[in-house]
């Protein structure tokens, strides 16, 4: 009995003082950003109202550098809110190689505008908006077109996916996207019916080992702030974690 309320004793106590026992379901996330004028502070504020998440960030070029260190194996999910188009052998050699492992991996927006040039990235997150580069470069289909600031009608396809369960379709102020490309094996889990975007907007899919979510929007610093948008990012992190959702509501 004495034995009992010792150890009760020092539960208390370390309530008491605040303390606190470490939680072992922390995902820890590497927020990628860079390579063109963002509200990264937006970005920023939405991570720090995460719970059960640690992260950190780091801006292009020098973001791509984490596949080739060890510090690559204490990250969970990789969130890309880059635009990006420079990447060596090296790193795509490292990168494919932290896929075939099982990262999760989280597109945002622009992200999808990334590495023209290299065919695979196509692959990993599941589309392409294609693009003109100044580089006196010429593209064999039409480019992808694009417009800031429209109300974007938002359908959640599948209500059972993990990532959206439960979430109710919904109106935001956004950019649209037009004429870029969906793989056809990946699961949409966002649509919408505006004329001057395609219609998948957000889907689901998997590289060799790796969860990947792509979501269209992010342009505004305000849908950071929206609670919608926040709960499918939160959502996407921890599904691509752990196959399922059940800590970041």
């Amino acid at each position: 009995m004495k034995k009992y309320f010792k150890v009760l004793f020092y539960i208390l106590l370390l309530i008491l003082l605040g303390c606190s026992i470490p939680n072992e379901k922390n995902i820890n996330v590497l927020v990628v950003t860079g390579g063109k004028k963002m509200d990264t502070l937006a970005v920023k504020t939405m991570f720090d109202q995460f719970n059960h998440i640690s992260y950190a960030t780091k801006s292009q070029p020098e973001a791509n550098n984490i596949y080739l260190s060890s510090a690559i194996d204490s990250i969970d999910v990789i969130v890309y809110y880059d635009v990006v188009q420079e990447i060596n052998e090296e790193q795509k050699e490292k990168f494919l190689k932290v896929l075939s492992k099982g990262k999760g991996l989280v597109f945002l927006h622009h992200a999808l505008v990334s590495y023209q040039k290299w065919s695979e990235y196509e692959k990993i997150i599941g589309g392409k908006y294609y693009k003109i580069l100044d580089d006196g470069d010429s593209l064999k289909v039409t480019p992808s077109t694009y417009k800031h600031d429209v109300k974007i009608p938002i359908h959640i396809v599948d209500n059972n996916h993990p990532i959206t369960r439960g979430i109710k379709d919904f109106t935001i102020l956004d950019e649209v996207y037009k004429k870029y490309s969906v793989s056809a094996d990946v699961n949409p889990i966002l649509t919408t019916n505006h004329p001057d975007n395609e219609k998948i907007m957000g889907w689901t899919h998997m590289y060799k080992k790796s969860r990947i979510v792509y979501l269209q929007l992010g342009d505004r610093g305000e849908t950071f702030s929206n609670p919608v948008f926040r709960k499918l990012v939160s959502r996407s992190i921890e599904w691509t974690a752990t196959n399922d959702v059940s800590i970041l509501e």
